[in-house]
């Protein structure tokens, strides 16, 4: 279960959050820096070269599982991306092998591609059809076979917003003004649900204004609509969308992006209340591993892991005038630490 926000400053500025859940017994994760001329395969189902392809924009990404699997990332044109798990829904699947493999690619290696190579979600709407996207064994441990699918959100300096589904066998983009996503069911359902809780007009381009008439007495003078406070991705997908659009305006990047940490505080999971199967008798907890916010504009990304709740900051701007020429690991702080303060 992930939860992911954008919102936009008074000055334009584009901040788009996302938590990340997973079971902290197996979910491994690293920073990543991946410059230009990196070049990259496709794979398949049948032991065959996919799509080549080499990475013409640098970008920072978060890679999870010890491979190259990356969840999430920004690169240099501002084309943000974070993929979301969509299983078990049974109507998420991915394509199936073409003949012809020179386009095919697994449902994992989307994000890599589409940061290597586009600078816009307008880009990325053009890519995608063009290529053969696969379901492929993902090695989660003591999970042999699982396949899970993803459905993917993307963000771009221009105000771009799209979701990316592969529903039975059939690519899906969906323009999302509001910015909001959660996990399964599709992205259609979600929008049509949300109506029921809001007289927002939620499918007019962000940001949008609240005019719900109120009565204002009180101490509590703000929303008095009851929101599902559940962690399904159902009432996650509510609570964050309206959250979202009736945040107090944020004059620049600074504002927004503590707005987002205020509002992603709200979807970070306890550990010990999720439990996911492990075969037959054993269970793994679920909590938030990772929460991220990204400055879309500056090439800036934010971000606290399970292991250390401050807020620590990687540039890629700076990354790039490292003059690394290989995928490199960023380093960061993952252990408690604290900032001592005194008189």
């Amino acid at each position: 279960m992930c939860t992911g926000i954008r919102l936009i400053a008074d000055d334009g500025a584009l901040v788009f959050g996302r938590t990340m859940e997973f079971s902290p017994e197996v979910l491994h994760y690293d920073l990543n820096y991946v410059p230009k001329g990196i070049n990259f395969r496709g794979e398949t189902d049948q032991g065959k070269e996919g799509i080549k392809w080499q990475s013409d924009n640098a970008f920072v990404s978060w890679t999870v599982l010890n491979t190259d699997i990356v969840m999430e990332g920004i690169n240099e044109k501002g084309l943000s991306i974070g993929g979301f798990f969509f299983y078990p829904y049974d109507e998420a699947s991915f394509q199936l092998q073409a003949a012809n493999t020179e386009r095919t690619l697994t449902g994992a290696q989307v994000i890599t591609l589409l940061l290597s190579i586009c600078g816009s979600v307008a880009d990325a709407k053009e890519l995608l059809p063009t290529l053969n996207v696969i379901c492929k064994e993902v090695p989660i441990p003591g999970w042999d076979g699982v396949k899970p699918t993803l459905h993917y959100t993307m963000y771009d300096q221009q105000g771009g917003s799209a979701v990316i589904e592969y529903l039975e066998g059939e690519l899906v983009i969906i323009d999302n003004p509001l910015g909001s996503i959660t996990n399964q069911p599709s992205f259609k359902w979600h929008q049509r649900n949300l109506e029921q809780y809001t007289s927002l007009p939620i499918r007019e381009t962000a940001p949008i204004k609240d005019t719900t008439e109120r009565v204002k007495e009180g101490l509590d003078i703000g929303n008095d609509k009851e929101l599902p406070g559940g962690f399904t991705a159902q009432d996650r997908f509510v609570r964050a969308s309206i959250y979202s659009q009736v945040a107090t305006p944020m004059k620049d990047a600074n504002e927004a992006i503590l707005r987002v940490k205020n509002i992603l505080n709200h979807f970070d999971l306890p550990q010990g209340y999720k439990k996911t199967a492990l075969g037959e008798n054993a269970t793994l907890t679920q909590t938030t591993q990772w929460t991220s916010i990204t400055d879309i504009k500056a090439l800036h990304m934010y971000f606290t892991t399970v292991n250390n709740p401050n807020l620590q900051r990687v540039s890629l701007p700076e990354l790039m005038e490292s003059g690394a020429t290989e995928i490199t690991k960023v380093k960061f702080a993952d252990s408690l630490n604290f900032a001592e303060v005194s008189i």
